[in-house]
């Protein structure tokens, strides 16, 4: 299983987007970010642009 998290400038629009597209599953939806899974277990998130510090920052 994978994760591919793409940021996005309009969260709410890329959602319209890939709910319309593709219909998958919705597995995490907070206000900045929010996650699909696939038919294969892989996962899609898609992320408010500026909040990538977190993603960044050591664990622990």
């Amino acid at each position: 299983m994978f994760l591919t998290i793409l940021n996005v400038a309009d969260l709410a629009c890329a959602r319209t987007y890939y709910d319309a597209a593709f219909g998958f599953r919705t597995t995490v939806d907070v206000p900045v970010y929010v996650e699909y899974l696939f038919n294969a277990g892989a996962r899609l998130g898609l992320l408010t642009l500026g909040n990538t510090r977190y993603l960044s920052e050591p664990v622990g």
